[in-house]
Protein backbone atom coordinates (compact mmCIF):
# COMPACT_ATOMS: atom_id res chain seq x y z
CA UNK A 1 0.00 0.00 0.00
CA UNK A 2 1.34 3.43 -0.96
CA UNK A 3 0.88 6.09 1.68
CA UNK A 4 0.66 9.55 0.16
CA UNK A 5 1.91 12.47 2.17
CA UNK A 6 -0.72 15.03 3.06
CA UNK A 7 0.16 18.11 1.01
CA UNK A 8 -2.23 20.35 2.94
CA UNK A 9 -0.87 22.33 5.82
CA UNK A 10 -3.37 20.81 8.18
CA UNK A 11 -5.39 22.33 11.00
CA UNK A 12 -3.45 24.34 13.58
CA UNK A 13 -3.35 23.01 17.15
CA UNK A 14 -3.00 26.00 19.48
CA UNK A 15 -1.70 25.36 22.98
CA UNK A 16 -3.73 28.26 24.37
CA UNK A 17 -6.92 26.44 23.41
CA UNK A 18 -5.99 23.58 25.72
CA UNK A 19 -5.39 25.37 29.01
CA UNK A 20 -8.54 23.95 30.62
CA UNK A 21 -8.15 20.45 29.14
CA UNK A 22 -4.50 20.26 30.21
CA UNK A 23 -5.29 21.36 33.76
CA UNK A 24 -8.14 18.84 33.99
CA UNK A 25 -5.95 16.00 32.73
CA UNK A 26 -3.16 16.81 35.20
CA UNK A 27 -5.67 16.85 38.06
CA UNK A 28 -7.10 13.49 36.98
CA UNK A 29 -3.63 11.99 36.73
CA UNK A 30 -3.15 12.49 40.49
CA UNK A 31 -5.81 9.86 41.22
CA UNK A 32 -5.28 7.50 38.32
CA UNK A 33 -3.25 4.35 37.91
CA UNK A 34 0.48 4.84 37.33
CA UNK A 35 3.74 2.97 37.87
CA UNK A 36 3.70 3.44 41.64
CA UNK A 37 0.14 2.14 41.79
CA UNK A 38 1.10 -0.95 39.79
CA UNK A 39 4.05 -1.66 42.08
CA UNK A 40 1.67 -1.44 45.03
CA UNK A 41 -0.79 -3.82 43.34
CA UNK A 42 2.05 -6.25 42.69
CA UNK A 43 2.60 -6.37 46.45
CA UNK A 44 -1.07 -7.20 47.13
CA UNK A 45 -1.77 -10.47 48.92
CA UNK A 46 -4.12 -11.73 46.20
CA UNK A 47 -6.54 -10.60 43.51
CA UNK A 48 -9.26 -9.89 46.08
CA UNK A 49 -6.98 -7.33 47.69
CA UNK A 50 -6.25 -5.83 44.27
CA UNK A 51 -10.01 -5.37 43.74
CA UNK A 52 -10.24 -3.50 47.05
CA UNK A 53 -7.36 -1.18 46.11
CA UNK A 54 -8.41 -0.36 42.52
CA UNK A 55 -11.20 2.13 43.45
CA UNK A 56 -8.51 4.33 45.01
CA UNK A 57 -7.30 4.87 41.44
CA UNK A 58 -10.81 5.48 40.06
CA UNK A 59 -11.10 1.94 38.66
CA UNK A 60 -14.25 0.02 39.60
CA UNK A 61 -13.69 -3.74 39.20
CA UNK A 62 -16.22 -5.57 37.04
CA UNK A 63 -16.92 -8.97 38.58
CA UNK A 64 -17.97 -12.24 36.99
CA UNK A 65 -20.92 -14.22 38.33
CA UNK A 66 -18.58 -16.24 40.54
CA UNK A 67 -17.19 -13.07 42.11
CA UNK A 68 -13.83 -13.05 40.33
CA UNK A 69 -12.63 -9.97 38.49
CA UNK A 70 -13.30 -9.69 34.76
CA UNK A 71 -10.04 -7.92 33.98
CA UNK A 72 -10.81 -7.17 30.34
CA UNK A 73 -14.21 -5.64 31.07
CA UNK A 74 -12.73 -3.68 33.97
CA UNK A 75 -10.01 -2.20 31.78
CA UNK A 76 -12.27 -1.43 28.80
CA UNK A 77 -14.92 0.22 30.97
CA UNK A 78 -12.28 2.38 32.66
CA UNK A 79 -10.50 3.40 29.45
CA UNK A 80 -13.79 4.14 27.68
CA UNK A 81 -14.62 6.57 30.49
CA UNK A 82 -11.21 8.23 30.27
CA UNK A 83 -11.37 8.61 26.48
CA UNK A 84 -14.87 10.03 26.69
CA UNK A 85 -14.12 12.53 29.46
CA UNK A 86 -10.85 13.78 27.96
CA UNK A 87 -12.21 14.07 24.41
CA UNK A 88 -15.14 16.16 25.63
CA UNK A 89 -12.70 18.63 27.19
CA UNK A 90 -10.69 18.96 23.96
CA UNK A 91 -11.61 21.72 21.46
CA UNK A 92 -10.52 19.38 18.63
CA UNK A 93 -11.94 16.02 19.68
CA UNK A 94 -10.95 14.21 16.50
CA UNK A 95 -7.28 14.54 17.43
CA UNK A 96 -7.48 11.36 19.49
CA UNK A 97 -8.99 9.36 16.60
CA UNK A 98 -5.53 7.99 15.81
CA UNK A 99 -5.50 6.35 19.24
CA UNK A 100 -8.85 4.66 18.55
CA UNK A 101 -8.07 3.32 15.07
CA UNK A 102 -5.91 0.39 16.37
CA UNK A 103 -8.95 -0.86 18.33
CA UNK A 104 -11.01 -0.79 15.11
CA UNK A 105 -8.19 -2.73 13.48
CA UNK A 106 -8.20 -5.32 16.27
CA UNK A 107 -11.96 -5.76 15.90
CA UNK A 108 -11.78 -6.21 12.14
CA UNK A 109 -8.98 -8.76 12.57
CA UNK A 110 -11.12 -10.73 15.03
CA UNK A 111 -14.14 -10.63 12.74
CA UNK A 112 -12.09 -11.64 9.70
CA UNK A 113 -10.38 -14.56 11.45
CA UNK A 114 -13.56 -15.89 13.01
CA UNK A 115 -15.77 -15.36 9.97
CA UNK A 116 -14.55 -18.68 8.66
CA UNK A 117 -15.39 -20.41 11.94
CA UNK A 118 -17.51 -18.78 14.64
CA UNK A 119 -18.78 -15.20 14.41
CA UNK A 120 -20.24 -15.32 17.95
CA UNK A 121 -16.78 -16.10 19.27
CA UNK A 122 -15.47 -13.07 17.36
CA UNK A 123 -17.99 -10.78 19.01
CA UNK A 124 -16.71 -11.90 22.41
CA UNK A 125 -13.21 -10.78 21.37
CA UNK A 126 -14.21 -7.26 20.29
CA UNK A 127 -12.89 -4.26 22.24
CA UNK A 128 -15.29 -1.35 22.58
CA UNK A 129 -12.74 1.46 22.36
CA UNK A 130 -12.62 2.12 18.63
CA UNK A 131 -14.15 4.87 16.53
CA UNK A 132 -16.85 2.34 15.58
CA UNK A 133 -18.63 0.80 18.63
CA UNK A 134 -17.95 -2.93 18.92
CA UNK A 135 -21.49 -4.16 18.28
CA UNK A 136 -21.90 -1.68 15.44
CA UNK A 137 -18.66 -3.02 13.97
CA UNK A 138 -19.99 -6.56 13.93
CA UNK A 139 -23.23 -5.50 12.26
CA UNK A 140 -21.40 -3.30 9.77
CA UNK A 141 -19.28 -6.22 8.62
CA UNK A 142 -22.33 -8.49 8.32
CA UNK A 143 -24.21 -5.91 6.25
CA UNK A 144 -21.23 -4.76 4.18
CA UNK A 145 -21.26 -1.25 5.65
CA UNK A 146 -17.48 -1.01 5.90
CA UNK A 147 -17.55 2.71 5.09
CA UNK A 148 -18.16 3.28 8.81
CA UNK A 149 -14.46 2.52 9.32
CA UNK A 150 -11.52 4.71 8.36
CA UNK A 151 -10.70 4.68 4.64
CA UNK A 152 -7.84 2.16 4.43
CA UNK A 153 -9.29 -0.27 6.96
CA UNK A 154 -12.59 -0.22 5.07
CA UNK A 155 -10.96 -0.94 1.72
CA UNK A 156 -8.63 -3.62 3.12
CA UNK A 157 -11.04 -5.85 5.05
CA UNK A 158 -12.09 -7.99 2.07
CA UNK A 159 -8.47 -8.07 0.85
CA UNK A 160 -7.42 -9.48 4.22
CA UNK A 161 -10.10 -12.18 4.09
CA UNK A 162 -9.17 -13.07 0.52
CA UNK A 163 -5.48 -13.36 1.44
CA UNK A 164 -6.36 -15.73 4.27
CA UNK A 165 -8.75 -17.78 2.12
CA UNK A 166 -6.04 -18.26 -0.49
CA UNK A 167 -3.14 -19.04 1.85
CA UNK A 168 -4.73 -20.30 5.07
CA UNK A 169 -2.22 -18.15 6.94
CA UNK A 170 -3.88 -15.85 9.53
CA UNK A 171 -0.71 -13.71 9.65
CA UNK A 172 -1.74 -12.29 6.28
CA UNK A 173 -4.91 -10.88 7.86
CA UNK A 174 -2.68 -9.11 10.37
CA UNK A 175 -0.31 -7.88 7.67
CA UNK A 176 -3.01 -6.43 5.43
CA UNK A 177 -5.01 -4.78 8.21
CA UNK A 178 -1.96 -3.51 10.13
CA UNK A 179 -0.74 -1.78 6.99
CA UNK A 180 -4.16 -0.19 6.57
CA UNK A 181 -4.31 0.75 10.24
CA UNK A 182 -1.04 2.68 10.22
CA UNK A 183 -1.94 4.36 6.94
CA UNK A 184 -5.16 5.60 8.56
CA UNK A 185 -3.33 6.69 11.71
CA UNK A 186 -0.88 8.72 9.63
CA UNK A 187 -3.75 10.22 7.68
CA UNK A 188 -5.52 11.17 10.92
CA UNK A 189 -2.50 12.89 12.47
CA UNK A 190 -1.69 14.48 9.13
CA UNK A 191 -4.86 16.52 9.49
CA UNK A 192 -3.14 18.59 12.18
CA UNK A 193 0.03 20.65 12.26
CA UNK A 194 1.72 18.88 15.13
CA UNK A 195 4.94 16.85 14.85
CA UNK A 196 4.39 15.08 18.19
CA UNK A 197 1.40 13.10 16.89
CA UNK A 198 3.24 12.13 13.71
CA UNK A 199 6.30 11.02 15.68
CA UNK A 200 4.18 8.77 17.91
CA UNK A 201 2.81 6.90 14.91
CA UNK A 202 6.19 6.65 13.19
CA UNK A 203 7.85 5.18 16.29
CA UNK A 204 5.11 2.55 16.42
CA UNK A 205 5.74 1.72 12.76
CA UNK A 206 9.53 1.53 13.24
CA UNK A 207 9.36 -0.71 16.30
CA UNK A 208 6.77 -2.99 14.71
CA UNK A 209 9.03 -3.36 11.68
CA UNK A 210 11.97 -4.05 13.99
CA UNK A 211 10.10 -6.92 15.69
CA UNK A 212 9.15 -8.36 12.30
CA UNK A 213 12.78 -8.08 11.13
CA UNK A 214 14.10 -9.97 14.17
CA UNK A 215 11.51 -12.72 13.82
CA UNK A 216 12.35 -13.04 10.12
CA UNK A 217 16.07 -13.32 10.85
CA UNK A 218 15.53 -15.96 13.53
CA UNK A 219 13.32 -17.98 11.20
CA UNK A 220 15.97 -17.81 8.49
CA UNK A 221 13.16 -16.92 6.11
CA UNK A 222 13.97 -16.59 2.41
CA UNK A 223 10.40 -16.33 1.10
CA UNK A 224 10.10 -12.54 1.27
CA UNK A 225 8.10 -12.59 4.50
CA UNK A 226 9.64 -9.37 5.79
CA UNK A 227 8.83 -7.48 2.60
CA UNK A 228 5.22 -8.72 2.77
CA UNK A 229 4.85 -7.71 6.44
CA UNK A 230 6.75 -4.41 6.19
CA UNK A 231 4.83 -1.29 7.21
CA UNK A 232 5.46 1.88 5.23
CA UNK A 233 4.91 5.48 6.19
CA UNK A 234 7.87 6.17 8.46
CA UNK A 235 11.29 7.66 7.70
CA UNK A 236 13.02 4.28 8.12
CA UNK A 237 12.19 2.67 4.79
CA UNK A 238 12.44 -0.89 3.53
CA UNK A 239 15.97 -0.35 2.22
CA UNK A 240 17.15 0.81 5.66
CA UNK A 241 15.92 -2.39 7.28
CA UNK A 242 17.10 -4.70 4.52
CA UNK A 243 20.60 -3.20 4.60
CA UNK A 244 20.75 -3.44 8.40
CA UNK A 245 19.45 -7.02 8.38
CA UNK A 246 22.25 -8.13 6.05
CA UNK A 247 24.60 -7.87 9.02
CA UNK A 248 22.36 -9.80 11.41
CA UNK A 249 20.62 -8.73 14.61
CA UNK A 250 23.57 -6.85 16.06
CA UNK A 251 23.84 -4.76 12.92
CA UNK A 252 20.09 -4.13 13.05
CA UNK A 253 20.23 -2.90 16.65
CA UNK A 254 23.22 -0.67 15.89
CA UNK A 255 21.38 0.86 12.94
CA UNK A 256 18.36 1.58 15.15
CA UNK A 257 20.63 3.14 17.77
CA UNK A 258 22.12 5.50 15.16
CA UNK A 259 18.60 6.62 14.28
CA UNK A 260 17.95 7.69 17.86
CA UNK A 261 16.57 4.47 19.34
CA UNK A 262 19.03 4.34 22.22
CA UNK A 263 17.11 1.62 24.08
CA UNK A 264 18.50 -0.83 21.51
CA UNK A 265 22.04 -0.24 22.75
CA UNK A 266 22.11 -3.60 24.50
CA UNK A 267 25.15 -5.64 25.47
CA UNK A 268 23.10 -8.84 25.32
CA UNK A 269 24.28 -10.74 22.26
CA UNK A 270 20.98 -12.56 21.86
CA UNK A 271 18.07 -10.88 23.67
CA UNK A 272 14.81 -12.82 23.81
CA UNK A 273 11.81 -11.68 21.80
CA UNK A 274 10.21 -10.64 25.10
CA UNK A 275 13.21 -8.42 25.88
CA UNK A 276 13.16 -6.91 22.40
CA UNK A 277 9.44 -6.26 22.78
CA UNK A 278 10.24 -4.43 26.01
CA UNK A 279 12.87 -2.33 24.21
CA UNK A 280 10.24 -1.41 21.62
CA UNK A 281 7.77 -0.53 24.37
CA UNK A 282 10.39 1.62 26.10
CA UNK A 283 11.19 3.43 22.84
CA UNK A 284 7.53 4.29 22.35
CA UNK A 285 7.03 5.44 25.94
CA UNK A 286 10.15 7.64 25.66
CA UNK A 287 8.52 9.29 22.67
CA UNK A 288 5.25 9.67 24.58
CA UNK A 289 7.14 11.23 27.49
CA UNK A 290 8.68 13.88 25.25
CA UNK A 291 5.49 15.89 25.88
CA UNK A 292 5.99 16.00 29.66
CA UNK A 293 7.56 19.48 29.64
CA UNK A 294 4.70 21.05 27.65
CA UNK A 295 2.68 23.31 29.94
CA UNK A 296 -0.58 23.05 28.05
CA UNK A 297 -1.64 21.65 24.72
CA UNK A 298 -3.31 18.73 22.97
CA UNK A 299 -0.08 16.78 23.55
CA UNK A 300 -0.83 16.73 27.29
CA UNK A 301 -4.19 15.06 26.65
CA UNK A 302 -2.79 12.52 24.19
CA UNK A 303 0.13 11.68 26.49
CA UNK A 304 -2.28 11.09 29.38
CA UNK A 305 -4.53 8.74 27.40
CA UNK A 306 -1.59 6.71 26.09
CA UNK A 307 -0.15 6.35 29.58
CA UNK A 308 -3.51 5.22 30.96
CA UNK A 309 -3.82 2.65 28.18
CA UNK A 310 -0.26 1.48 28.92
CA UNK A 311 -0.89 1.29 32.66
CA UNK A 312 -4.07 -0.74 32.24
CA UNK A 313 -2.28 -3.12 29.88
CA UNK A 314 0.21 -3.70 32.69
CA UNK A 315 -2.70 -4.07 35.11
CA UNK A 316 -3.84 -7.05 33.04
CA UNK A 317 -0.35 -8.51 33.47
CA UNK A 318 -0.31 -7.92 37.22
CA UNK A 319 -3.71 -9.56 37.77
CA UNK A 320 -2.88 -12.55 35.56
CA UNK A 321 0.47 -13.03 37.31
CA UNK A 322 -1.14 -12.77 40.74
CA UNK A 323 -3.77 -15.36 39.72
CA UNK A 324 -0.94 -17.64 38.59
CA UNK A 325 0.77 -17.32 41.96
CA UNK A 326 3.87 -15.54 40.66
CA UNK A 327 6.00 -13.81 43.30
CA UNK A 328 5.64 -10.06 43.78
CA UNK A 329 9.29 -9.41 42.91
CA UNK A 330 8.89 -11.19 39.57
CA UNK A 331 5.73 -9.26 38.80
CA UNK A 332 7.48 -5.95 39.47
CA UNK A 333 10.14 -6.81 36.92
CA UNK A 334 7.46 -6.78 34.24
CA UNK A 335 6.29 -3.26 35.10
CA UNK A 336 9.33 -1.27 34.05
CA UNK A 337 9.46 2.53 33.97
CA UNK A 338 7.01 4.88 32.29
Amino acid sequence: MIIKKNKARGEAVRGDDYIYASAMVRTRALKRIDREALLRLAEARDVDEICKILPEYSIDPVLNENGTIDTEETVVKYLAGEFDTVSKAMPQRAIIDFLRIPYDCHNLKSLAKCDFRDRERAEALLIDLGRVPAMVASGAVKEGKLSLFSKNLASSYEKAKAAFAESGDPKLIDAVLDTACYADMLSAVGSYRNDYFKKLVKVKIDTTNLMTAVRTLRMGDTTGLFENMFLGGSDLDLKFFKDAMDGGEKSLFEAMKKKGYRVFATEDESPTLTQIGKYCEDAYMQCVDSAKDISFGAEVCVCYLIKQAHATQLLRTVVAAKQAGIESAKIKEKIGKF
